[in-house]
């Protein structure tokens, strides 16, 4: 036997419970939750029709239905006809999202039947911590754009029921880096995963693995707080350019020798230190710092000599070979060997050449000031 309760909207009317069914242009009733939105399990949700109408009406009758959210058939609560749509009625409702639905039928000051529905969502959070986002790593802890990184999750339940499915949801930025549906979780379990991700650009990401974005589990905000893990991961650029040296002319200066020299192959995003070691006396070993990005091949010097073989993007530059002082002889400086190291730096990674440099015997004895060229090209 069907109760009152069981009957739909339509049948209530036919029964003249309801009045039969003709459009009303603005519902006169919408519905009032309390708490409003959402409650927790185990706190009973109160609902009450609430006149927003105008006008005289008569002989109204309301029905308040609540249904599991996009459920058109199963279970419902509440479902008695109230006459006169003044009854408040309360239900304790499982964690889960409902829709409460309102069915209200009077007559107008005219006598004419009219009936007219109102909804609203409701959601009831669960009181037990469900799920927690329990590790979410990046191997290696600085991966590399353009090489392949791999980042592992792990999630663990704290319910006493298996649940599922939800989803795994894993941001570098604003990148996508893992969407990952777990169909089924036993109750205390944990589930871990592995996944390889291959960042494209250098830069700093606030990386949030997240567990059930979605809150499909319907956990209560405050134990949805270690739902996510965050932290700031860099990405660093890829593996720092090796320079090469390319030598020029060694010239006579007016206390010591001058080599010019171009460095090739150049990063410019690289902080260079050039070096000469095996002086006696401190050398000056030319260009030290931030390239910038205008370098041209086959730079010429101040005084209109091309004082290295150029290179696309070259540092053009010059050595200094002083003798110990102004009065010494210049030629503890001749018939010796040297090293010019070129180094570059970025990200703390760094790069290096070295490459020989040989003061010739009796350089300072020639009639011009310019000594034998050095031998070889490129440094090693």
């Amino acid at each position: 036997m069907r109760t009152l309760r069981s009957l739909p909207f339509a049948a209530l009317a036919s029964l003249g419970l309801l009045p039969a069914p003709a459009r009303a242009e603005n519902p006169p009733y919408a519905i009032q939750a309390n708490p409003p939105g959402s409650a927790a399990e185990g706190t009973p949700a109160r609902f009450k029709p609430v006149r927003s109408g105008t006008g005289a009406v008569s002989n109204q009758v309301c029905k308040l239905e609540i249904w599991p959210e996009g459920s058109a058939h199963g279970a419902a609560w509440i479902g008695a006809s109230d006459p006169g749509c003044s009854r408040e009625d309360a239900v304790n409702l499982p964690a889960g999202r409902y829709v409460a639905k309102l069915g209200v039928g009077w007559q107008s000051s005219g006598g004419v039947s009219q009936f007219a529905t109102a909804q609203t969502p409701y959601e009831v959070t669960s009181n037990v911590n469900k799920l927690q986002m329990w590790k979410c790593d990046f191997t290696p802890a600085q991966p590399m754009a353009g090489r392949t990184a791999s980042v592992s999750w792990e999630v663990r339940s704290g319910a006493p029921a298996p649940l599922g499915p939800f989803r795994v949801s894993i941001l570098a930025g604003h990148q996508p880096v893992d969407s990952f549906t777990v169909g089924a979780l036993a109750a205390g379990a944990a589930v871990t995963r592995t996944v390889s991700w291959t960042p494209q650009a250098p830069g700093k990401f606030r990386v949030e693995c997240t567990v059930d974005p979605e809150n499909v589990v319907h956990e209560a905000l405050p134990f949805r707080k270690d739902n996510t893990m965050w932290n700031q991961l860099t990405v660093v650029p890829t593996e720092v350019l090796k320079p090469t040296i390319v030598l020029g002319t060694l010239r006579l200066g007016a206390v010591g020798w001058k080599q010019d020299y171009t460095v090739c192959n150049v990063d410019l995003d690289a902080f260079y230190k050039v070096e000469v070691t095996g002086c006696a006396w401190p050398c000056v070993a030319g260009f030290s710092g931030v390239p910038s990005r205008d370098y041209a091949p086959n730079v010429v010097s101040a005084d209109g000599s091309s004082i290295a073989p150029g290179c696309p993007g070259g540092l053009v530059s010059r050595a200094a070979f002083k003798p110990g002082t102004a009065e010494g002889p210049r030629n503890q400086y001749e018939d010796k060997t040297y090293t010019l190291k070129v180094t570059a730096s970025r990200d703390g990674r760094s790069a290096g050449t070295s490459i020989p440099l040989r003061v010739p015997q009796h350089c300072g004895m020639l009639s011009i000031p310019i000594c034998v060229p050095m031998e070889g090209g490129k440094g090693r």
